[in-house]
């Protein structure tokens, strides 16, 4: 099943399959949540798992005071329990509604299918439930839907208590079935044959029964949950050429990222390798130049260049104003008594620079010889 929406509408399209439930209803109680005021979810499903619909039954529930379902074009099997979650429920004149009993299939022995039966038994009786509390009639009465296929028009559907409204067309029947939607004959041949019970004597280990509330569709067609149709951009009951034709797209444009990714970061690679180069370069020239003024010896080029490529910007201002054609004093020669340097004694011209930036600009007034001197170290 898919999801999509348009303002404060929601529309819930395509067969239920098994794993849509979680999907569907973390999207429902997001979008419905965001919605303030009047909720409208429009809905064409030819049913599907009992165990997902339930989860997006229970997902719509909550807002049933302010919920509008509005069927589209069918709301077959699980889907017509689906719009019992509404408040009010709302038919496209030319839509059409099915009900019969829940069923499922298992290979097994015969407490593998009494079981089965139990459940199945369990689901019936819920949904009678539902159909009774929506419809105010007797639950003998609701029974006689759980034999056979039932379908309603939306006409009939008004009459029985099923919905509360008929709404002017909203989508063409013969468009659905142009685009490969579903159709009241192709949907009405799914439900002739009910997962049969099969029984395999050669199958050591029971299986776990299989519940659905709607005939399964060929199982050796690819099916995929709402997630995978959603993330491959597919309509609902995509062909296996149009599955696979999505993946092998999916994994071209994912090793396509991945080249275009590995070649920026190799560019973003490069040019910081040629702007540290530039950088080195450039410490390396100013350095050279100061030692060739005589504002520091060759012996402190290593000094300077760390210092230089921790704040080169730094560096370059306590360079300039260094005196040129004489070696400075050593710190210790300085006046020591100074406000800027008392306790700051053994602090590093690197140790100025990342604990006081401005202390160091004040030193320079009060104390040029020790500040000269912090950097002859």
């Amino acid at each position: 099943m898919t999801i999509s929406q348009e303002g404060n509408e929601i529309s819930l399209y395509g067969t239920i399959w098994q794993g849509d439930g979680p999907y569907i209803a973390k999207e429902l109680r997001s979008r419905l949540g965001n919605i303030a005021g009047g909720k409208k979810v429009r809905l064409h499903s030819p049913g599907g798992s009992v165990i997902d619909g339930n989860l997006i039954y229970n997902a719509l529930n909550p807002f049933k005071k302010e919920l509008e379902i509005i069927v589209d074009g069918l709301a077959a099997s699980m889907a017509s329990i689906i719009i019992m979650s509404a408040g009010k429920v709302s038919m496209a004149e030319n839509a059409f509604l099915m009900i019969h009993a829940p069923s499922g299939s298992i290979n097994g022995n015969a407490k593998d299918m009494q079981n089965c039966a139990s459940i199945l038994s369990e689901m019936e009786k819920n949904f009678i439930t539902k159909y009774a509390s929506k419809t105010k009639k007797e639950r003998k009465d609701v029974e006689k839907w759980m034999q056979g296929d039932n379908w309603f028009s939306a006409t009939q559907a008004l009459a029985e208590g099923l919905i509360d409204e008929i709404v002017d067309e909203v989508i063409d029947v013969s468009a659905l079935n142009a685009s490969g939607a579903f159709s009241i004959e192709a949907v009405s041949d799914l439900f002739k044959d009910d997962f049969p019970v099969a029984v395999n004597p050669e199958k050591q280990q029971p299986t776990t029964p299989k519940m659905q509330n709607s005939t399964q569709f060929n199982m050796s067609k690819i099916q995929l949950s709402a997630v995978s149709i959603t993330a491959l951009n597919l309509s609902d009951q995509p062909t296996d050429e149009q599955i696979n034709a999505a993946i092998a797209q999916l994994v071209n444009d994912k090793k396509t990222a991945e080249t275009n990714a590995a070649n920026e970061k190799k560019r973003a690679d490069e040019l910081q390798a040629k702007m540290d180069q530039e950088q080195d370069a450039a410490i390396d020239a100013m350095i050279d130049a100061a030692v060739k003024e005589g504002k520091f010896g060759a012996d402190k080029k290593d000094h300077y260049k760390k210092l230089a490529k921790a704040d080169i910007s730094s560096v370059k201002e306590i360079i300039a104003a260094l005196p040129s054609g004489k070696r400075l004093p050593h710190a210790n020669q300085s006046n020591n008594d100074s406000a800027s340097v008392a306790g700051r004694e053994k602090w590093t011209a690197m140790d100025w620079m990342q604990k006081d930036m401005k202390g160091l600009h004040a030193l320079k007034e009060e104390n040029p010889d020790a500040y000269q001197a912090l950097f002859n170290k």
